[in-house]
């Protein structure tokens, strides 16, 4: 819009406006939406009969469980954990395992655990899982893998807490899946048997070792999240600084994004690599084209023909409904196409319609802005869609379903918000 001679937009200009379609949305998704959307099963509940695994931890200072009753601890309230097996401190065993148990420091807990639940364990206060081995963690770090004990695995026959696990694995198990087993016998004596599930934490390099020596087979790997503070805060203070010039009106956004990235890498929160492999290159090369387009249609007078036209059909109607025909385009064309290219598309022709009618540009380039980002109709509108597609077990139709009266709320509501804040 600046290169064509109209204002610049504000960094936080359209937000006012964008408060109430944000209302809306959140309204409307803790109402109506909650009815609308389909109470399925996970899809990884469907394919496998348990993702549970056993784990030894021991409750240290600090613990929020401390001197609580277990059936009124987090173990069970929050991670819906079963306990096995109690040994306290000097070393005796509980015969039964009752919620009403006073959790003591020192405590070592037997736990039955959901996977994620148990990622989660591993990183709160307090708690130090027995069957992982606290050895120096490499520079890249470590990821998560899950992994399961092949035909003539050496490590058949080792205990969960044996030198020779430790010595394979360096950081040992996080926890242990043998599916409707996983109850069975003392895991302190367990051994290790062929079609085991671990859940295990090393580098990629220590893992392709061991699956070329037909040691262990990976089935899944996740990506281990930690906080490092010092980068936390850094990257934290680069984005407020970034956002806080952009806001002043110092310089443009892309400048201080990219001075911001600079930064980034300065101070090491960041690698060359980490950074380069952030790039989307194909929403790079998209927007390339995109935005070619959109100049053809300028250079040609492609923009100006089709407004010409949205204005021939409308008529004498009133701006708030030529409004309100461009938004409808374009969150329809959002929904089947990347919201960059829409936004590109669009913008020319809003601008030659606002020029057409003789009122002000400024509603027409924040209505096309607002509903280039309503993609909620389709799962592949949007990357965050398309990411819950799967996990979910949604449906092409779920998205229609729950997207469609979302996408019209918010289009009736911004038919309103607009026009008071940026008038024609």
């Amino acid at each position: 819009a600046e290169q064509m001679g109209y204002a610049p937009l504000g960094m936080f200009e359209f937000a006012p406006a964008a408060i109430w379609l944000t209302l809306a949305g959140v309204a409307y998704l803790l109402t109506l939406g909650l009815v609308l959307l389909p109470a399925r099963p996970p899809k990884d509940q469907i394919t496998t009969p348990t993702t549970e695994f056993f784990t030894i931890i021991r409750l240290g200072a600090g613990c929020r469980a401390l001197n609580k009753r277990l059936g009124r601890s987090f173990l069970m309230t929050d991670l819906g954990a079963e306990v096995l097996s109690l040994r306290r401190r000097n070393g005796a065993l509980e015969k039964e395992v009752s919620e009403g148990m006073i959790l003591r420091e020192g405590d070592e807990l037997t736990l039955v655990v959901r996977r994620d639940q148990l990622r989660d364990l591993r990183h709160m206060h307090g708690i130090r899982m027995l069957t992982e081995h606290g050895g120096p963690i490499p520079k890249g770090g470590l990821r998560l893998f899950e992994v399961v004990i092949p035909n003539g695995s050496r490590l058949t026959g080792s205990s969960l807490t044996s030198w020779t696990l430790l010595k394979e694995l360096e950081h040992g198990v996080l926890g242990l899946r043998r599916n409707a087993r996983n109850r069975d016998g003392d895991p302190n004596t367990l051994l290790l048997a062929e079609g085991d599930i671990l859940l295990v934490a090393n580098t990629r390099r220590s893992l392709f070792h061991l699956i070329r020596e037909d040691v262990l087979t990976i089935i899944e790997e996740f990506e281990m999240k930690k906080v490092e503070r010092y980068k936390a805060f850094m990257a934290v203070l680069v984005m407020v600084g970034v956002i806080g010039f952009t806001y002043s009106g110092s310089a443009p956004i892309v400048l201080t994004a990219m001075i911001g990235v600079l930064a980034l890498l300065v101070t090491r929160v960041i690698t060359p690599e980490e950074a380069y492999a952030s790039v989307e290159w194909k929403v790079i090369f998209l927007l390339a084209g995109v935005l070619s387009m959109g100049a053809a249609l300028q250079k040609t007078g492609g923009d100006q023909m089709i407004a010409a036209g949205l204005a021939g059909a409308l008529g004498e109607s009133s701006p708030r409904v030529a409004l309100g025909v461009l938004f409808g385009i374009t969150f329809i064309s959002t929904n089947l196409m990347s919201n960059n290219a829409t936004a590109a598309l669009m913008t020319p022709i809003a601008l030659q319609l606002a020029t057409a009618m003789s009122v002000s540009e400024r509603p027409f380039i924040i209505g096309v802005m607002f509903a280039s980002s309503l993609a909620f109709m389709t799962p592949m509108g949007y990357q965050t869609n398309s990411m819950i597609y799967l996990p979910g077990n949604y449906r092409f139709n779920d998205y229609l379903r729950v997207g469609t009266p979302l996408n019209i709320i918010v289009w009736i509501v911004a038919m309103i918000a607009i026009p008071i804040y940026f008038p024609f």
